[in-house]
Parts: structure tokens; sequence; C-alpha cells
């Protein structure tokens, strides 16, 4: 079965997108993760995700220009912002993101 969906993890700390991508794919999702803009540019234009999910540390200067950088190859890609302060699991962000993609 294919997954609901590509998600890209823009995160700084590996261990916690880690964590985060093993609950997504528990929940059909599948993924990846990277720790900078830059990077986050170079494997949008190998690899198809729909949506970019950044983590609550990484600045918003970084964070817009990662999206910029991605909406290069990737014109719609949906965009969350995920701060443990939001009050919602990743998961559930992914879900409300999508919408009826998944």
């Amino acid at each position: 079965m294919s997954p609901r969906a590509n998600i890209l993890i823009l995160g700084l700390h590996p261990n916690i997108s880690a964590g985060v991508l093993e609950l997504l794919r528990a929940s059909g999702f599948d993924g990846d993760s990277v720790t900078t803009a830059e990077a986050a540019g170079k494997i949008a234009v190998t690899t198809h995700f729909d949506l970019l999910l950044m983590g609550g540390a990484i600045p918003f200067a970084e964070q817009d220009l990662a999206l910029e950088n991605m909406r290069r190859s990737l014109p719609d890609i949906q965009l969350r912002r995920n701060s443990p302060f939001h009050g919602k699991g990743p998961v559930d962000y992914v879900i409300e993101a999508l919408g009826e993609l998944v």
C-alpha cells in the first residue's frame, strides 16, 4: 500500500525528527528529514513531498528560505510550522494541512 502522503521534516534535532517520522509512518505516512533550508531545497529536486513540516526551533528566516527553496521544485507543497506551544501533535498537523489528500 502506498503512503497517505510524503512529508519532509526540517528540524534542528535529528533525534526528534526521527521520532516524528516514526509517528507519521505508524499513521500511514512516509517521509524524510533534513536540518537546513539548503538541504530541503536539494532533496525537493529529486523527491516529491506533499508537506514541509518545520520544527519549532527553526528560526523563521530559515523556515522562509526552506519554503522558498522547496517551492522552486514543488510549487504546491503545503507547509506547517510545528511548535510545542500549539498544542497539536505532528500527525494532527499533517492531517489538517493535507485535508482531502489524506
